[in-house]
């Protein structure tokens, strides 16, 4: 379990910004990654802390996290049995980094 920074596509100009989020090509060189199956976006005022629940086997899901606008800390506990049990995994994103 980890959290990777991937960097996106940002191209500016006096028009504006271009982003590419997705690409299969990228996302397949991440070992372990996955296959996205699922999309969904929220946004929070400052000071909210939003969870996912555990979730492991057939129920397990990979996760691209973006920032739009503002910065987040993302964190993820790793309650696997084994050595890495209870391992947490913090990363600070911010909608200036183009990542996910």
């Amino acid at each position: 379990m980890s959290l990777i920074k991937v960097s996106i596509l940002n191209q500016a100009d006096s028009r504006g910004e271009f982003r590419k989020y997705f690409s299969e090509d990228i996302l397949a060189s991440i070992p372990d990654f996955g296959r996205p199956v699922e999309m969904y976006s929220s946004s929070s005022h400052s000071g909210v802390i939003r969870g996912l629940h555990f979730q492991h086997g057939q129920n397990k899901l990979t996760r691209l996290v973006w920032v739009s606008s503002g910065e987040i800390d993302d964190v993820a506990v790793d309650l696997r049995k084994g050595d890495s049990y209870g391992q947490i995994h913090r990363t600070h994103l911010r909608d200036s980094e183009h990542v996910l």
